[in-house]
């Protein structure tokens, strides 16, 4: 299979918005993190592009854009490294630049730290609100309440998001207020998911 990057039209490559995630294919292909101005942000490969979606590295990233769309590429499996550095060094997206490409990687967990200011309060209006005390507010959001007072003081030297969303959900509160409409198109992120079982 030869691929000559120069002949590849992105506008007629299949592609889905970030939010319809969920119906990319699940069969080996290269696929492009393009912006609402055409330009090619991001590159990779991938067996299950489906699966990769669901949660991905550069996912914050990318939901910060504008109107990303995911085009895809099938390609063979085997000859999925070498497809994705010839595209890479052609399109030379932003997001890949820096990044050492071996063939097959395995995957890195990426931190990346945001500061926000009233989240402890809104938490903590929000469950005076609901009616609950520290200690069922904690046990709804699987913590103790004494952890889930130290959130509501922001007396944390920081909060892993799944463990903020928990908290949001035990007590009803709309995380999207907080921290903006962005936070829902991160790959991998449920707002929605039930803390307490329900």
């Amino acid at each position: 299979m030869a691929i000559n990057p120069a002949t590849i039209d992105l506008l007629a490559l299949p592609s889905v918005s970030l939010q319809e995630r969920s119906q990319l294919p699940t069969t080996p292909c290269i696929y492009f993190a393009i912006d609402s101005q055409g330009v090619v942000q991001y590159i990779g490969q991938t067996k299950n592009p489906r699966k990769r979606w669901l949660s991905h590295h550069k996912g914050i990233e990318i939901a910060m854009m504008h109107g990303v769309r995911i085009s895809y590429l099938h390609c063979d499996a085997d000859l999925l490294p070498i497809v994705e550095n010839a595209l890479i060094a052609w399109f030379n997206p932003p997001l890949n630049r820096g990044a050492k490409r071996r063939g097959r990687l395995g995957t890195t967990k990426i931190i990346i730290e945001v500061e926000f200011t009233g989240i402890g309060t809104a938490l903590k209006k929000a469950r005076e609100a609901a009616g609950m005390s520290l200690t069922v507010a904690g046990d709804y959001a699987g913590m103790s309440g004494a952890n889930f007072n130290r959130i509501e003081n922001e007396d944390t030297k920081g909060v892993p998001l799944d463990t903020l969303i928990r908290a949001a959900n035990a007590v009803g509160l709309d995380l999207k207020e907080c921290l903006g409409e962005w936070i829902q198109h991160i790959p991998g992120v449920n707002l929605t998911e039930s803390s307490n079982g329900d």
